[in-house]
């Protein structure tokens, strides 16, 4: 919930041996190319991801489509997960907002 209302989200996580942030980027890029909205790629600064290894997609407006990044070793041992992870969120109420305002 975030301003008094429900927000919805997408989350995808792959775990595997050889995963990087490139693998990620290039997922998130595509699905919003797929989808016809431009984005531009910053610095994430989320705690879950490994510093240097994550990003945020903006829309036009300077709006947050997506973050991804590898996850962090802290994050992977609480949840006893013994492969590197990356993880991609797609804020889909941002997303159909720049959608419908045309990309």
């Amino acid at each position: 919930m975030r301003g008094g209302r429900n927000r919805f989200e997408l989350w995808a996580v792959a775990v595997e041996r050889k995963v990087g942030f490139t693998d990620v980027k290039s997922v998130a890029e595509y699905l919003m190319k797929s989808v016809g909205v431009n984005v531009k790629v910053e610095r994430s600064k989320r705690a879950f991801f490994i510093r240097g290894r994550s990003a945020v997609l903006l829309g036009r407006a300077g709006e947050p489509l997506c973050e991804i990044g590898e996850l962090h070793p802290e994050v992977l041992e609480r949840y006893e997960i013994t492969y590197p992870a990356t993880a991609l969120r797609i804020d889909i109420d941002n997303l159909v907002e720049a959608l419908s305002s045309g990309g």
